[in-house]
């Protein structure tokens, strides 16, 4: 529960401060439904145990790679969807993203075999 807190403390300033002062820039607004988002997706995943082999991470370590691989990830991908759907639909409602730019998270977003190779892309570069 440690590293959810400041998350929660976070958001209840942000309450208060909207309920204070009635309205948040775009900015603020964008980062708090973000901050929601990434608060619910933490109290809903579970964490698992990293169980590597001493002779890997000293490997891994070694040549100054990752010690989790992607493939290492135990991930959900419904949940991985739903989150990312979650987050296209901030981004394309505070127009952080060109039209075109918006379909296409879309198209990600709406096909989990996507979205898999592309999480596998940006997590491995």
């Amino acid at each position: 529960m440690q590293c959810q807190e400041p998350d929660s403390k976070i958001l209840r300033r942000l309450d208060e401060w909207k309920e204070k002062d009635g309205s948040f820039s775009t900015f603020v607004e964008l980062y708090s439904q973000l901050l929601r988002l990434q608060a619910e997706v933490k109290s809903a995943a579970p964490v698992s145990k990293l169980n590597l082999p001493g002779a890997v991470i000293a490997d891994r370590l070694k040549r100054g790679v990752s010690l989790l691989t992607f493939d290492d990830l135990v991930l959900h991908w419904t949940r991985v969807q739903n989150l990312f759907q979650a987050v296209t639909t901030v981004i394309i409602e505070h127009s952080v993203a060109t039209l075109q730019e918006g379909e296409s998270l879309r198209e990600v977003a709406s096909d989990i075999p996507l979205l898999q190779q592309t999480a596998r892309a940006w997590y491995d570069h």
